[in-house]
């Protein structure tokens, strides 16, 4: 009996989440290529191809799996536009699969991407799973495959690989495992917000502490899980001390990029002043609203990460903030819980997150146009 139930189990589990995300992602595949060609029949866009939405962003990421970082010495032009603002994990990654296939360095972020698209949208169903057991996987795992700015997952963006960990690392920090931190650890080396998962992983562990043991098994644990969190954003930093002579480098190179330290809230206010930074400053009002509905679903640990996550960015500027925000597995969480308490919004929200995926995947061919980045 006990082995029925071991393969219904392992049929469910097969035929179930799994079926539903690798159905979500063929959809996702064929909205974002469909939009992209039609365009290309009444726009001046080129025909999508599969390294063709490797722009911006992702050539950065592409030069850095090929060449590595510069150093600034030799290079003026470089050291105005240094590279050391972009983390190392993912082009890391895109290396090792260039390592392995014979494939451009754009090539493997694009394939790379759309890889960790399918396990985000599974892991995204299972992190929901865990705090809701009568989850909706269709909906839950539409929220990532039909995001409003899903054309990240498919342009070899770091938010791709960014959503994994994260993703991961809640769930094992749900369930009470210390290598959560492990696995934040990587994570921390994706994205600066990264190593802010000691907030939640804090609160969680002291609730899980044993007074009782100081010393304990279980505290030790806990103790080294909390220390591995910032062990990528530390090694980065020794990298770049070496190569540069500065360990805060991806921090002092911003200035280059036109970002400087400003107040969050007058950065939100001014924005609201003109039409592409009022949609900028829209979407940061829309992080800290989800911020208020984790407190009162009391997902505090969720809104403890969210809080850096959106206000962090918000230090430079307005810049790039949609996707700072809509790819924050904590601002889905929230989102999940609205629409499942006000279930007739669900078409609504699709038929409006489908009509900005196809204005982000016309915009992203286009030269300078709004929108977009």
């Amino acid at each position: 009996m006990s082995g029925v139930t071991g393969f219904q189990r392992q049929k469910d589990w097969l035929t179930g989440d799994l079926a539903m995300a690798l159905l979500l992602f063929a959809v996702s595949n064929v909205l974002v290529y469909a939009v992209a060609l039609i365009g290309a029949g009444f726009l001046p866009i080129p025909p999508p191809s599969f390294t063709g939405f490797c722009l911006a962003d992702c050539e950065w990421y592409a030069d850095l799996a090929t060449a590595g970082y510069n150093d600034g010495a030799t290079d003026p032009e470089k050291y105005l536009y240094s590279n050391w603002v972009f983390f190392p994990m993912l082009p890391m990654l895109a290396r090792g699969l260039m390592w392995l296939l014979p494939i451009s360095a754009a090539a493997a972020l694009v394939l790379l991407g759309k890889l960790l698209l399918l396990a985000n949208i599974y892991a995204f169903i299972k992190l929901l799973r865990q705090q809701l057991p009568d989850v909706r996987a269709e909906w839950a795992g539409a929220l990532v495959a039909l995001n409003p700015f899903v054309i990240y997952m498919h342009a070899g963006y770091t938010e791709t690989l960014y959503f994994l960990l994260l993703t991961l690392a809640f769930m094992a920090l749900q369930r009470g495992y210390w290598w959560a931190g492990a696995i934040a650890a990587p994570l921390s080396a994706t994205r600066v917000v990264g190593v802010f998962f000691v907030l939640p992983y804090l609160w969680m562990s002291w609730q899980r502490f044993d007074r009782s043991h100081w010393f304990g098994r279980q505290n030790l644990n806990l103790l080294l899980g909390l220390m591995l969190i910032p062990l990528g954003l530390a090694l980065f930093m020794l990298f770049l001390d070496g190569r540069v002579g500065d360990p805060l480098a991806f921090k002092a190179a911003q200035i280059h990029w036109n970002r400087t330290l400003q107040n969050p809230l007058v950065v939100i206010i001014e924005g609201f002043r003109g039409f592409e930074s009022a949609y900028y400053s829209l979407t940061a009002v829309l992080g800290i609203i989800a911020i208020g509905i984790l407190l009162l679903c009391r997902q505090t640990a969720m809104a403890l990460f969210l809080i850096p996550a959106v206000f962090v960015p918000l230090l430079s500027g307005l810049m790039s903030m949609p996707r700072f925000v809509f790819w924050q597995p904590p601002f889905l969480v929230a989102l999940y819980f609205v629409l499942h308490r006000f279930h007739r919004l669900w078409p609504m929200y699709f038929a409006a997150s489908g009509l900005w995926i196809a204005i982000m995947v016309l915009a992203w061919f286009v030269p300078h146009a709004l929108f977009k980045y």
